[in-house]
Formats: structure tokens, C-alpha cells, sequence
């Protein structure tokens, strides 16, 4: 109360045009319990309450999880997830019967962890959570909602994967790369979920050391997976741009690419910077 006192006298005097700075303000938490308002923290858990309870509306859980979203795009209440025992619900929601459900929680897991490594290594410090991710990208056909979750999920995996050795770990033990080559296929025609999952290819590779996943990437025939996609993928530029980001990462990094690939590489390096979908300064790569 005397901090709150001090700044309401100093903010009712304040000049501004003095040049001086103007009086700090005080804690929103602070503020919100004097006032009688709900601190962030508890939304966020009343949140959670509201979404794993399946007496609720369907409509009502779903608003629950947006409104909780929204909340831990602060980075503060995104680390507030583990501090406030959060994440077992929210594993729990992963594996909701409804799809909708399901793929809200994979979008609050890559919000909160996104970038973060703090919640990073929280989140995959819980049994079996990335393979919970890693079992909802591996739907035999997905269409309509179902196809909805295996998006969400694949960018949760990204966001966790993201520069988090912890992660990666969790990720080979899980048989991820044979998940992740299944997704690269050809038989996926979906240039959406190709996309994606390239992204999910990019944030793997580029967890340190690069070089702990080269053997990785050649025995699951990810190498070949990419280099098709950069061949075929002739409609979809914003892949074939993803595709050779990746391989000049790892040519970077001292992959041993064949000499035909190499070639192949080139080939279309060359042919895009012609058509000018690229810049010549763009995505190099030597043969």
C-alpha cells in the first residue's frame, strides 16, 4: 500500500515536460490484489480446470484453452506452467478424445516453449511427453480435424525441438527420425503438411552439434527424402526454399553429400535463381 501511495503522489505531480523520467509503475499483481482482481496465475489455472473437465461444453473448454493461450504468450506465464504443476493437465488434454481438444493443447505447447528454453526443458522432463507429440504426427491418412492436430502437433514439436539438446535426446529415443522420414515420404502430397514438417526437419538439424545428426539423416533416407521434394516441389517454392536452407546448413557443417546430389542441388539452385524465385546471394550451396 506505502509503494502504491508513493507512485499516485509522484504520478500527480509529474511534469512531463521536465525532461525528467516518469515514475515507475507499480506491480499489475500488486494492483490486481488490491483491487480484488484474479492474478494471472490463477486464470491460468481456473483455465486449465475449465478445459479438462468434461462435463463442460465443448465450447467452453475450447475458449478455456484460447484464453489460456493468450496468457502464456508472456513469457513469464509461460515458465509459470511448471511452477504452477500445469503441465500434467495439459498432457492430459494432448490425449483428449476430441480433436479440437487435442490439437489446442499442442498449440499452448508450442507457444509456451517456442523460443524458450527454460520451458523447453521442462516440458520434456515429463515422462513421455514428447513421444505423446511424436504418436499424434504418425495418424495412418488424417483428413478434416484429425489433419488439424497433426499440424498443431507438429509445430509443437518444432517449438520443443528448437535448439534444446534435452529435447533431441527424448526425440531419438523416440524413434522420431523414422516418424519424421515417414511424414517426408512421398506418398504426402499435402504441400501444407510437407511444409511443416520440414520445419520440424529444420529445427532438428540445427540443434548443436550438427554433426551428431548426419548419420541420422542418411540411414532413415531424410537426405533423399529432401532432395526429391526440392526436385518435385516445382509448386511449392516456399518448400524448395525450406529444403535448401536445411542442406546448405549441412553442407556447412561438413555433411558428406554425394557427388550426384551435389549436382542435383545445384541444378535447382540454378534453375530458381533463373526464374528469379531466388537471388544468387540466396541459399548457398557448392558442388
Amino acid at each position: 500500500m506505502e509503494k502504491l501511495l508513493k507512485w499516485s503522489i509522484e504520478s500527480a505531480s509529474y511534469d512531463p515536460n521536465s525532461g525528467k523520467e516518469a515514475p515507475a509503475k507499480p506491480d499489475p499483481e500488486l494492483l490486481a490484489q488490491l483491487f480484488g482482481a484474479k492474478d494471472e496465475p490463477t486464470l491460468m489455472k481456473e483455465a486449465i480446470q475449465v478445459a479438462i473437465n468434461k462435463e463442460n461444453s465443448l465450447e467452453d473448454r475450447e475458449t478455456a484453452l484460447d484464453n489460456f493461450e493468450m496468457l502464456i504468450e508472456n513469457l513469464d506465464n509461460a515458465n509459470n506452467i511448471e511452477n504452477i504443476g500445469l503441465w500434467p493437465p495439459i498432457l492430459q488434454l494432448v490425449a483428449d478424445s476430441e480433436p479440437t481438444i487435442r490439437k489446442m493443447a499442442c498449440w499452448i505447447i508450442g507457444t509456451a516453449t517456442q523460443n524458450n528454453p527454460k520451458t523447453q526443458e521442462a516440458f520434456v522432463a515429463k515422462d513421455g511427453s514428447l513421444k505423446q507429440l511424436l504418436d499424434l504426427v504418425t495418424v495412418s491418412s488424417p483428413a478434416g480435424e484429425e489433419l488439424e492436430v497433426v499440424y498443431k502437433a507438429i509445430y509443437a514439436l518444432s517449438s520443443v525441438l528448437g535448439h534444446c539438446p534435452q529435447a533431441y535426446e527424448k526425440f531419438e529415443q523416440a524413434d522420431g527420425w523414422s516418424i519424421l522420414a515417414k511424414l517426408l515420404s512421398e506418398e504426402n502430397h499435402n504441400s501444407k503438411l510437407q511444409f511443416r514438417s520440414l520445419s520440424l526437419v529444420h529445427s532438428v538439424s540445427h540443434i548443436e552439434p550438427v554433426g551428431d545428426k548426419f548419420v541420422q539423416l542418411r540411414k532413415t533416407g531424410t537426405i533423399t527424402s529432401l532432395i526429391e521434394i526440392l526436385k518435385q516441389s516445382t509448386q511449392n517454392v516456399q518448400s524448395q526454399e525450406k529444403v535448401l536452407h536445411i542442406l546448405g546448413t549441412l553442407q556447412t557443417a561438413s555433411f558428406d553429400f554425394t557427388p550426384e546430389e551435389k549436382s542435383q542441388i545445384v541444378a535447382v539452385r540454378k534453375s530458381l535463381i533463373a526464374s528469379e524465385v531466388i537471388q544468387p546471394d540466396e541459399y548457398h550451396f557448392s558442388a
